[in-house]
């Protein structure tokens, strides 16, 4: 669940779509990792109300937190402060998330997520 995971890998509206939610779902089982999602794409249907992370929503304490395509409104960051490295891939770089991030990356989710996961599972590959 959400709430146990190490690893949470987190899409938000910046996904464009449910269809796009293979971008998530691949690099969280390359980390391990559970998925979760902001309030907007729950709201919308794309992803069941339970994989809300937020004030509103479930608070998870993770070692790693990967937030994708989401802005970071208060409520989201009050569901994921607990949380030890925050990372961030948005392509707004006045987006919100940056400022309680531990590492940032400016850039295309649908650029950025993929070569990360290749990268990823190199990395793995290497050192099994």
């Amino acid at each position: 669940s959400i709430a146990d995971a190490d690893i949470v890998v987190s899409g938000g509206r910046g996904l464009k779509g449910p269809e796009n939610w293979n971008l998530i779902e691949d690099l969280a089982d390359t980390l391990g990792a559970a998925t979760s999602c902001s309030k907007p794409v729950s709201d919308m249907g794309w992803r069941p109300h339970s994989e809300h992370v937020g004030q509103t929503g479930k608070p998870v304490a993770t070692n790693l937190y990967i937030a994708i395509g989401i802005s970071g409104a208060i409520q989201h960051l009050a569901g994921i402060n607990s949380s030890k490295i925050k990372v961030v891939i948005n392509n707004d770089p006045e987006a919100p998330f940056f400022k309680a991030a531990d590492y940032g990356v400016v850039g295309d989710a649908f650029d950025v997520v993929p070569r990360l996961n290749e990268k990823l599972k190199a990395f793995k590959a290497q050192n099994s």
